[in-house]
């Protein structure tokens, strides 16, 4: 578990997220869950942190970066790792 969804900018598919617990990074595969959502897998191609183009989000920070489809507000943001 990473994060929760905030809100989702339907002109731009653009879900924004507040990383409550470790860190993102640019190229890692997410899964985003919800009871009306259901489950996205997504791979983080750009993300943004204040508006400029990061590599890494870190706890405590806002993220925005593409999504597929509409997320709703307290969707859950979880990490795909290989251990």
């Amino acid at each position: 578990f990473l994060g929760r969804a905030i809100t989702f900018f339907k002109k731009q598919d653009v879900g924004e997220f507040y990383i409550e617990t470790g860190e993102l990074h640019k190229g890692e595969k997410v899964t985003i869950a919800g009871p009306t959502t259901g489950f996205l897998q997504v791979i983080v191609e750009d993300m943004r942190v204040d508006n400029k183009p990061v590599d890494t989000a870190k706890k405590g920070e806002n993220v925005t970066f593409k999504v597929p489809e509409r997320i709703r507000k307290n969707d859950k943001l979880f990490v795909i790792r290989n251990v």
